[in-house]
């Protein structure tokens, strides 16, 4: 025998985590590896020597290495690999209901979309075009690149499956009143604690003007049915009024029970710029809130305030970033406690999702011509760092419509037929490439803005004019 292989040891089987079903293409075979290139002369020359037992166990071996890889566990265990890196956690698949054949299907194509990612050739698009008949204030992709949210100029969440070709809008649900101020910003994240089987949907307005009644409204969606037919089920989880003296807001985030922004808070009664605050407040029962005032009224410039692990928040601003616990000290009431205080000369006008690893938690921005990354870890006595990954000049500003970020790939929509495409690594400065994918300059359709981005599945959807989105799938 050449080789002997023990038999295929049974890992335990993970937990759903997605019931947002999406179809996947098959995939090119790719060029091989030199690791599988062998010229077939030379594998004659050897094989012609082996004898019958010999030539028997070959075949069997090779036949056995495709058994495994083609088993269920084999692609659990690659799956999880796929999630120890940081990104995103969720499949866009429900892991126990599908079958082998469709795990594989996704697999293949989350590791081929890696690979061409990584690839110094610019990428190859399937590009589909669909017209909208509704005008967005705001788009949204969920994980998984299947379901679209647009946020219309009446404050109603509309929804698209962007797996059909045909696909239509439908009214996801309505959020104003006659007397309303209409919402314009929308916000997803999915839903953790009931294994990523349903998402929530925030909607609310940019700021909060003086004398002008707003709320935040947060629903829950679940996704229900087969694969071939699903359905959207909306419920309201809570609707949260905002303070008449709340002014300006740089920032908002979400969790599962809480919300933290940060804003300017005005003076009465003349409305004036009293102070800079974040705010942090349980949305969900029993209902309580608090507060800190930042020493600098920062009128100016950008402040985001994020959710961390091990209950704690970050708070960046344009000098410095800080660190708070989360304290609970009885149900009815929090308390922020500073943790770090960390000098750093920073001005994020946009940051990233967070990009979970082992034992840290990453955001990216784009600053002074260069992508930098704010590294803040579980450890609470470790103090967060900030990295350059590498430059890249921008001919427009940094705002949300035209920068995306992924957990190893950014887009930059640097024209009306151009994106620029950095690849890196949050764990080697070295790995930074630039290339660029250019859409022909005789067509009709210009580029307005990146509505999605989603790296996991090589997915991208633009923005273009006359109320049409461009839908772009890695081949």
């Amino acid at each position: 025998m050449l080789l002997t292989l023990e038999p295929t040891p049974l890992w335990p089987l993970p937990q759903s985590s997605s019931c947002l079903a999406q179809q996947f293409p098959p995939i090119r075979p790719a060029r091989l590896s030199n690791l599988l290139i062998v010229p077939p002369e030379l594998i004659h020359e050897i094989f012609i020597h082996l004898d019958y037992q010999e030539l028997i166990s070959v075949r069997q071996v090779c036949r056995t290495f495709y058994d495994v890889t083609s088993s269920r566990q084999f692609c659990y265990t690659r799956i999880e690999q796929l999630f120890s890196r940081p990104g995103p956690k969720t499949t866009g698949i429900s892991l126990e209901d599908s079958s082998t054949e469709e795990l594989k299907r996704w697999l293949l194509r989350r590791l081929h979309v890696r690979d061409q990612w990584l690839s110094p050739r610019p990428p190859r698009f399937r590009t589909r075009l669909i017209n909208c008949t509704t005008s967005f204030v705001q788009t949204t992709v969920l994980s998984g690149g299947r379901w679209m949210l647009g946020l219309d100029f009446n404050g109603n969440v509309r929804v698209m499956d962007l797996n059909r070709n045909q696909s239509r809008q439908r009214l996801l649900f309505r959020t104003t009143k006659s007397r309303d101020f209409p919402l314009t910003k929308v916000q997803t994240w999915v839903d953790e604690r009931e294994g990523g089987q349903s998402f929530r949907v925030a909607v609310y307005n940019l700021d909060s003007l003086p004398n002008i009644a707003t709320r935040i409204h947060i629903y829950r969606v679940e996704v229900v049915g087969s694969e071939s037919e699903p359905s959207l089920t909306v419920s309201p989880v809570a609707i949260t009024p905002e303070s008449q003296r709340q002014g300006p807001r740089f920032s908002l985030c979400f969790d599962q029970d809480y919300l933290l922004q940060a804003c300017l808070f005005l003076d009465e009664p003349t409305f004036d710029i009293e102070s800079t605050r974040v705010e942090l407040r349980r949305y969900t029962e029993p209902q309580c809130a608090c507060e800190i005032r930042l020493p600098v009224v920062y009128e100016h410039g950008s402040i985001q305030a994020v959710f961390l692990p091990h209950n704690r928040v970050g708070v960046i601003v344009p000098d410095s970033i800080m660190v708070y616990r989360i304290d609970r000290p009885d149900e009815t009431s929090l308390k922020l406690t500073l943790l770090h205080n960390l000098p750093s000369i920073q001005n994020p006008a946009i940051l990233s999702s967070p990009f979970k690893g082992r034992a840290e938690v990453h955001f990216l921005t784009h600053c002074e011509n260069q992508i930098k990354k704010i590294t803040f870890d579980d450890d609470h006595g470790i103090p967060p760092t900030v990295t350059t990954l590498g430059k890249i000049k921008l001919d427009r500003s940094d705002s949300e419509p035209y920068i995306k970020f992924g957990p190893s790939t950014a887009l930059f929509l640097s024209s009306h037929t151009q994106l620029k495409i950095v690849t890196y690594s949050l764990d080697d400065t070295a790995a930074f490439t630039r290339k660029n994918y250019v859409r022909s300059s005789h067509t009709l359709w210009h580029i307005q803005g990146i509505a999605a981005f989603d790296e996991a599945m090589g997915r991208v959807v633009l923005e273009c004019n006359g109320n049409a989105l461009l839908v772009l799938d890695l081949i």
